[in-house]
């Protein structure tokens, strides 16, 4: 229960720093007697706020990485092996078999960090563009990572005012669940329903917003990516001298 209710709090904060960055944003640049860019840091704190409502709950599936470790804990499990010891009193082979392994996977969170490879929303906005309007981002010079695309989408859509208009599209499909966990802000009903308006909002906004620009590829020091941890204990190797135990602490960083 204590878990749902954090999620619940989760979300309240994430609509509520959006809420105040666009009240803060139309007081600010809503007379449309200057252009809102994003030297002004009200500016950039809305494009984070809008991204952080988009990544909420997003389905991250295993990086590469950590995939290969797995394979290789799996290698190591199913591979007997020989090694030699010799001094200057004996020299005999010990064969070894590993018969229990241990591995645990700690996932370091820290508040407001994200995934660069993996916390990205550009699949689910690539999923509704054209073939035209994919490419308008898939061949930006400056941009090359999925994460600096969604970036680069979400400056787009605020600088052509289209913004509402693919958050009714993005809010109507039927399977949104297939990119977002069930506990996410988008997929909760009542939450998500203020976003069209809050988006048609900045309506008054004259955004000129860089859309190929390479720091969307970068991490935010304060949206650094989650560091991953892979601890793998290999315990009891049991071979012809006796039984000895060997902890392998493998890092993601």
């Amino acid at each position: 229960m204590s878990a749902r209710v954090n999620v619940g709090d989760e979300k309240k904060q994430l609509l509520s720093r959006l809420l105040l960055s666009v009240k803060s944003c139309q007081s600010r640049f809503g007379s449309r007697t200057e252009l809102a860019t994003e030297d002004d840091k009200l500016i950039s704190q809305l494009c984070s706020a809008f991204e952080d409502v988009f990544l909420h709950r997003i389905k991250r599936p295993p990086s590469q990485a950590s995939k290969g470790l797995w394979q290789m804990t799996e290698n190591l499990v199913r591979f007997n092996f020989k090694f030699e010891i010799s001094d200057f009193r004996f020299r005999f082979i010990v064969e070894v078999m590993i018969i229990r392994i241990n591995f645990t996977f700690v996932s370091t969170q820290v508040p407001g960090l994200r995934s660069t490879e993996v916390s990205s929303f550009w699949p689910l906005i690539k999923s509704q563009l054209s073939k035209h309007e994919a490419e308008r981002f898939l061949l930006l010079h400056n941009v090359r990572t999925d994460s600096g695309r969604g970036r680069a989408w979400l400056r787009a859509a605020l600088n052509e005012h289209s913004l509402e208009r693919y958050i009714h599209v993005v809010l109507s499909l039927d399977n949104l669940h297939d990119f977002y966990e069930e506990s996410s802000f988008l997929l909760d009903g009542e939450l998500s329903s203020i976003l069209p308006q809050t988006a048609a909002g900045l309506g008054s906004i004259l955004f000129a917003l860089i859309v190929d620009n390479p720091e969307l590829d970068k991490i935010n020091p304060e949206l650094m990516a989650s560091t991953v941890k892979i601890r793998v204990t290999v315990e009891s190797f049991c071979c012809k001298s006796g039984c000895i135990k060997l902890m392998v602490d493998v890092r993601i960083l």
